[in-house]
């Protein structure tokens, strides 16, 4: 009979190192906001997709918490001695399903970060900064070749919105 591997992460540290970020991540969310509110005195279709993403990733580590008990039990699993029962699968579908939750939102959590840095004052802001010195670029009298290059250059800042 072979011996299962004690994991390398116990279960109490994995839940402090998830609400020790977790905490972070929403501090971070609530001086950001609080921040904005100060500034602008209004909120915008970026903050919320902020707003979302703060939702969404509270929501996602409050399944995980509930999953990570599931994940130690299904790590632990020996087709050699464990018994398959009706109850222990129901226990792994139950995981699996508090998985996919837990995918699902913490995806939702990134994309709306990634989306509350698209709002459509930031896109027109960026749009002229990228074109005013393509304007004064195409009046510069060197050649085409290094035109080009230079506009690539300056152009950059889209690729790295687009990622």
């Amino acid at each position: 009979m072979k011996e299962v591997a004690q994991p390398r992460i116990v279960e109490l540290g994995f839940k402090a190192t998830i609400g020790l970020f977790t905490s972070i991540a929403f501090s971070l969310a609530l001086g950001r906001t609080y921040i904005r509110i100060v500034q602008t005195r209004t909120v915008t279709l970026d903050d919320a997709f902020f707003f979302l993403a703060v939702i969404t990733l509270i929501a996602g580590t409050t399944t995980l918490y509930i999953t990570i008990p599931y994940l130690y039990v299904q790590k632990h699993v020996d087709p050699d001695t464990t018994v398959i029962t009706p109850e222990f699968i129901a226990l792994l579908q139950r995981c699996m399903r508090l998985q996919l939750a837990t995918n699902m939102l913490l995806s939702v959590t990134l994309f709306a970060v990634k989306f509350s840095f698209f709002s459509p004052d930031k896109c027109i802001s960026g749009a002229i900064v990228i074109t005013i010195p393509i304007a004064i670029l195409w009046r510069v009298r060197i050649g085409l070749r290094r035109k080009l290059c230079l506009g690539a250059i300056l152009c950059v800042s889209v690729f790295t919105m687009a990622v």
